[in-house]
């Protein structure tokens, strides 16, 4: 099947491949340095069975210390109505450390069922309201979009929200 997508200086088209998790930071900068403490927005593309993953690397971005281990490495994995943050990095003896301010400001669920309406955040059993909406294609309307907004959970920490 082939699709032809009208491209222009003002709209180029973006492609996330289902079962994916694609980390965001959506504030526009002059310049990559002032962003160090951007929240971060997570994109995750279901996949027919539901569910997706990705990983996210963050380290100072001036030095060589993550060489020592001081820098962030995080697995996001969302299935069955579950998304969870785990580390990654190895321990490390040496005094190095890096650690973010951080935080996630946003989850957007492409292609999820529709249904939920809110979502509880693990270890703090904090619950956060759910915004749908419809998933805007070339072609038409698509699956259902769901948006979880200020979960507030720090980029660094294990962490899981549940959709109820």
């Amino acid at each position: 099947m082939t699709h032809k997508l009208g491209v222009s200086e003002d709209s180029i088209p973006a492609f996330q491949r289902a079962g994916t998790i694609i980390s965001r930071k959506d504030r526009f900068r002059r310049s990559s340095t002032q962003m160090v403490n951007d929240p971060y927005t997570l994109v995750i593309a279901l996949n027919s069975s539901q569910a997706a993953e990705g990983e996210l690397y963050v380290d100072d971005g001036k030095s060589f210390e993550f060489e020592h281990g001081a820098y962030i490495h995080r697995r996001f994995v969302f299935s069955d109505g579950k998304l969870t943050s785990v580390n990654l990095a190895t321990t490390s003896t040496s005094k190095s450390r890096f650690s973010s301010e951080s935080i996630v400001e946003r989850i957007v669920l492409l292609g999820h069922a529709p249904g939920p309406k809110s979502a509880l955040i693990e270890p703090t059993n904090q619950k956060v309201g759910i915004e749908l909406g419809p998933l805007w294609l070339q072609w038409g309307r698509g699956s259902a979009v769901v948006t979880i907004r200020k979960p507030g959970v720090r980029i660094g920490d294990d962490w899981t929200i549940k959709i109820l």
